[in-house]
């Protein structure tokens, strides 16, 4: 499998010559694995979005050239945080600039206006530091593991702990087998030991110590800042994010070796856990479409990653890529994978394109509806592919001709931008809703509206043609035109479970369309609503007042 699976990487900050995975010398200095080789991703430019780093309240989180930083020193073969880490010293009270109800209206916000896109992409900068991004994308993504040792215990802790875990058991009905698993894999046997109903602490708990490991399917659904993280990571890589959570009694494993059908990012956030990653088996296994059943120890082969994850380590495996993991005897393991990228490859694309690229060529070129001939079927099928008959061969040579011909046409009748807002219809049907910061709140219809106060409504301000407005995300909206109908499908309203409402969406007129279209292209900026191409001024604000009231939308300024 080398064509396919390149040598995992281990990033550390010892600086020895070696020899790239081509067998050429490589500069110590230079080298993409040498974690002080950070480019331009530079650790004192990025600013960490989002909630989930720091405390239960929100906090602001930014680092500008020429502040105080965390630096890397060489220690140990791993990269180390000196100073605090970035989960740490940035964490700040809640925004001085968020407006709290019944403030003034005319409060002046600090209003960014970087795409949720670029916020995405910071995010994942901060995961994978000191990893740039583009060296990450260019020689790691879909082609091999990479580990990440920091030897800093803190800076994923912030994210969720094993306290924050037992506080969602008491606090929440998280229920068995739809939210948590308790598995256990002993003597190459896989078991899940789910009773039904809740998942209240006392039975988690005495599972945990009987050997059982805990799995949490959704934890997002219960937890900020695992929400927040998978939010604003769906929006850089345009494709649902997903997590769960695993804790591990130690000495134990709960699984047994299998690949699944997802990218990987494990984050280590306690304790130490033993990974080993073995190659896919055959070329059918690379990038899979489908997760593997449990696999036996006996046809996976020998490892090509054979690691520990302590707390602040990183490990990335590629879908396909066979992995097991046990805690160790001295200490328990708690870690969350991040996955992304399930079923969003071009030959997914193409499921979608192919068959409305078919029914376009069979509705628009007569070559696709000439009948076939008299008796394809005396030559064609499994029975004749080996005939040894120069009349049949040739007929046969003559209809596969035929075929190729029509399908190089076919491409000519291929929908392909309809076939990505398929693609980008399964988005939003799978996306969590945006993570929306308190500022935000009070520049949408959730907060900044009518308001009842003592029985009596006190209304709000109303958008004026002179209102500058945009979209909440790059990705919180997709315009899709459907059997000569133009919907707005949108996951603003999407439940925090995986699926657990119907895809939203609502009709527009083809002029409404238009003015959706000027807003998306506008975005990361706002938008005077009397900027919008539509005729009259009446037609304008009715379309900022459907986004508007839909929870689409944000104001530059709280109305």
């Amino acid at each position: 499998m080398d064509s396919f699976y390149r040598k995992p990487l281990k990033v550390s900050s010892e600086k020895k010559a070696g020899k790239k995975d081509d067998g050429r010398a490589i500069n110590p200095s230079t080298a993409t694995i040498h974690p002080m080789n950070v480019k331009k991703e530079r650790v004192d430019s990025i600013s960490i979005p989002g909630p989930f780093i720091g405390s239960d309240t929100e906090s602001t989180h930014s680092s500008t050239p020429g502040s105080k930083t965390s630096k890397v020193s060489k220690k140990n073969g791993c990269v180390k945080k000196v100073k605090k880490s970035l989960n740490q010293r940035n964490l700040k009270t809640k925004s001085k600039n968020a407006l709290q109800p019944g403030s003034s209206t005319k409060k002046k916000l600090k209003v960014s206006e970087k795409s949720s896109i670029e916020e995405g992409r910071e995010t994942f900068a901060w995961i994978i530091h000191p990893v740039p991004i583009d060296d990450y994308f260019s020689t790691t993504w879909e082609k091999r593991p990479l580990h990440i040792c920091r030897e800093d215990p803190s800076y994923y802790s912030a994210l969720i702990t094993t306290a924050k875990l037992d506080a969602m058991l008491r606090e929440h009905n998280v229920e068995f087998t739809k939210n948590l698993d308790i598995t256990s894999y002993r003597n190459g046997q896989r078991e899940t030991h789910n009773p039904d109903g809740r998942a209240l602490p006392a039975q988690v708990w005495e599972a945990y110590n009987e050997g059982c490991s805990v799995r949490m399917l959704n934890p997002q659904a219960f937890n900020e800042h695992v929400f927040a993280l998978c939010a604003v990571l769906q929006e850089f890589f345009g494709n649902m994010v997903g997590a769960n959570l695993y804790l591990t009694p130690p000495g134990t494993q709960g699984f047994a070796p299998h690949y699944d059908d997802i990218e990987a990012f494990v984050i280590q956030l306690e304790g130490k856990k033993h990974w080993r990653l073995y190659s896919p088996r055959e070329p059918n296994e690379e990038l899979p479409r489908f997760s593997s059943p449990n696999l036996d120890e006996k046809d996976i082969g020998k490892p090509i990653m054979d690691v520990v994850l302590e707390a602040g380590d990183l490990l990335y495996f590629p879908r396909g890529t066979i992995h097991q993991a046990n805690a160790l005897p001295d200490s328990h393991s708690f870690h969350i994978t991040v996955s992304c990228y399930q079923k969003n490859s071009w030959g997914d694309f193409l499921l979608k394109l192919i068959p409305a690229a078919l029914e376009a060529a069979l509705e628009e070129d007569v070559e696709f509806r000439r009948g076939l001939p008299l008796d394809y079927l005396q030559y064609m099928g499994v029975a004749h592919c080996e005939n040894d008959s120069q009349t049949i061969n040739k007929k046969r040579t003559e209809f596969i001709s035929k075929l190729k011909s029509l399908t190089q046409k076919l491409f000519s009748h291929a929908p392909v931008d309809a076939a990505a807002d398929q693609m980008g219809k399964d988005l939003i049907r799978d996306a969590l809703p945006p993570d929306l910061k308190d500022d935000e709140q009070m520049r949408t219809s959730i907060e900044n509206s009518h308001r009842m106060e003592n029985g009596v409504v006190v209304p709000s301000n109303d958008l004026t043609l002179d209102t500058k407005i945009k979209f909440l995300r790059a990705n919180v909206i997709r315009l899709v035109s459907e059997e000569d109908i133009v919907r707005v499908y949108h996951c603003a309203e999407n439940s925090l479970e995986y699926h657990k409402e119907d895809l939203k969406f609502f009709e527009v007129t083809p002029e409404e369309a238009g003015g959706v279209e000027a807003l998306l292209h506008k975005y990361p900026n706002y938008m005077a609503i009397d900027d919008l191409p539509m005729d009259t001024d009446a037609e304008k604000l009715q379309l900022a007042n459907i986004l508007w009231r839909k929870g689409l939308t944000l104001t530059e300024t709280p109305l």
